[in-house]
């Protein structure tokens, strides 16, 4: 895949899900990581981040991107995660308690 390609974003952001999905939290940060470095602003990768980082035990590093993250969605909440995140009751469970590690309502 071509450095410059502008469809990394996607690829990296499906394996970011795939590896937070299978357990593979490093492996997710450092995928999820690769998309903010092409797209900074892509809070789907984000949200990814702070949920794989707190379920990986990394809760400062999972805080300081959940900062980031609400100045650029200040309603994130359990709620919302619920209502917009496309993932099936088994996924999103996993999903959700990243979220309540780093301390989300």
């Amino acid at each position: 895949m071509s450095p410059h390609d502008p469809q990394q974003v996607i690829f990296h952001g499906g394996l970011a899900a795939a590896h937070y999905l299978a357990g593979s939290y490093d492996e997710a940060i450092n995928s999820a990581l690769s998309v903010l470095r092409f797209r900074p602003t892509f809070n789907g990768a984000r949200r990814l981040l702070v949920a794989a980082l707190a379920q990986a035990g990394r809760l400062d590093e999972a805080q300081r991107e959940l900062e980031r993250l609400r100045n650029f969605q200040p309603d994130i909440s359990l709620a919302w995660i619920e209502k917009n995140v496309p993932y099936t009751p088994g996924p999103m469970k996993s999903y959700l308690e990243g979220w309540r590690k780093v301390g989300l309502k």
